[in-house]
């Protein structure tokens, strides 16, 4: 995949970008959380449905793709 052109911070995210937003939480915090949360998919489970974009910073490229 190629470097973005752009990138840029943005305040939260949108229900369109929670998927991705979930998935990057568990990839950097996964293997610490999962001690607690139990496998992947229970944990993603419930960060999906917890993740509050009220307290998130979130880099985007030029497209709006979460990185």
């Amino acid at each position: 995949m190629a470097a973005p052109d752009t990138i840029r911070l943005q305040s939260g995210f949108s229900e369109a970008q929670r998927p991705r937003a979930t998935a990057l939480y568990w990839q950097a915090f996964g293997p610490k959380l999962g001690k607690v949360l139990g496998p992947a998919a229970r944990g993603e489970a419930f960060l999906a449905e917890t993740l509050d974009p009220a307290y998130a910073l979130c880099a985007v490229d030029d497209t709006g793709r979460l990185l």
